[in-house]
Order: structure tokens, then C-alpha cells, then sequence
């Protein structure tokens, strides 16, 4: 019934709904599901009709009484635009906050049906096509970005977010960083 673009008929016809059913012993702490809201408006924002540099310029008119589509989005207001590669990159408070957009066009809507598993760079590994096809396109801009935003700001974290397609590519830069095996791995991660 959703009327947004989603791409959710991929999930129906690849996937099968889980038989564990969530009760409230699943709830995450207050503590908890306050921070994941906190980052989840960065991967809101990134995600948007509206590009994160457009929010940036226009935040005073967006957040006055009379005209308030950010009233809740308390995290995003604290932080600073870093720059804009395929993803949005946030900072404030010693975070650096990564966050990529969810499939926005019909490329990538053709990536995400590429399910074939394709080798990762770790023994063993595979992964899925179109995933990788698309990280690949944008790993040198958003490793550049990182690598600078680094140097800049005093970083003491690293969050990465995502939104559908996004968490992919955030899962996948984040092993990036972590990984020695992922090859050209930049000397300042």
C-alpha cells in the first residue's frame, strides 16, 4: 500500500518471511532506541527527495513554527555537512556519521536483482553481484571522502547507516575499514 519508490516486490519474490515472531522481550533499551533514532535521521535525511546539501543551506527556513518538516530530527541539527558522495557525511561531536542513500534509480534497481554471488576479497567469501558492483562504483569517492573527513575533525567514532540499498553499501564500507584483506585499503583508516 506504500506509495513511495522502495522497491519492496524485490524482498516478496527473493525472500520468505521469518518464522520467529518479535515480542516485547525483543525490544531494545530506551537508551538504545534513543541513540538508533539519533542515526537513523541521518540515514532519513540522506535518503530524502531533497539532497542533504539542500537541507543544509535551507535549515533555518525549514526548521520556523509556522513551517517545520525537521521538528523531531534533533541529531541532525547538531552536526555539520561534510560532504556529499553518493552518501550523506555528517559530523558533530567527535562522530563521523556515514550514511548512503537507498536504490533511487532504475540502475540500481537492476543491480539489486543481480543476486549472483561473485568472489569477496576474503577467503571463502561470496557476495551478491549487484551489491558489489555498485559499492565498487562509489568506494573511491566515499573512501576519499572518509579518509579526509578524518584528517579534518576530530574523529573518535565511525557510524555507519544506511536505508534499504544504503545498508548494504554502509555494511560494505564498514568491513572496508575493518578488513585487511580488503585490497587498497586507504593508509589513514
Amino acid at each position: 500500500m506504500e506509495k513511495t519508490e522502495n522497491f519492496r516486490w524485490v524482498a516478496k519474490i527473493f525472500s520468505n518471511p521469518s518464522t520467529y515472531i518479535l515480542t516485547s522481550v525483543d525490544l531494545a533499551s530506551s537508551d538504545l532506541q534513543l541513540e538508533l533514532s539519533d542515526i537513523g535521521q541521518f540515514a532519513e535525511l540522506s535518503h530524502g527527495r531533497l539532497s542533504p546539501e539542500f537541507v543544509r543551506q535551507n535549515m533555518d527556513r525549514l526548521l520556523q513554527p509556522s513551517f517545520n518538516p525537521l521538528a523531531e530530527y534533533d541529531a541532525s541539527r547538531q552536526s555539520d555537512l561534510v560532504c556529499t558522495v553518493s552518501n550523506l557525511q555528517g559530523y558533530r561531536s567527535n562522530q563521523l556519521i556515514i550514511s548512503f542513500s537507498g536504490t533511487s534509480n532504475f540502475q540500481q534497481t537492476i543491480s539489486n536483482i543481480d543476486a549472483r554471488l561473485v568472489s569477496f576479497p576474503r577467503d571463502g567469501c561470496a557476495i551478491h553481484a549487484g551489491f558489489w558492483r555498485l559499492y565498487n562504483g562509489i568506494r573511491a569517492n566515499a573512501l576519499s571522502a572518509l579518509t579526509e573527513a578524518i584528517q579534518r575533525h576530530n574523529v573518535h567514532e565511525i557510524i555507519f547507516t544506511g536505508h534499504s540499498l544504503g545498508a548494504d553499501m554502509c555494511y560494505l564500507m564498514a568491513l572496508e575499514v575493518i578488513l585487511p584483506e580488503m585490497q587498497h585499503r586507504p593508509s589513514s583508516l
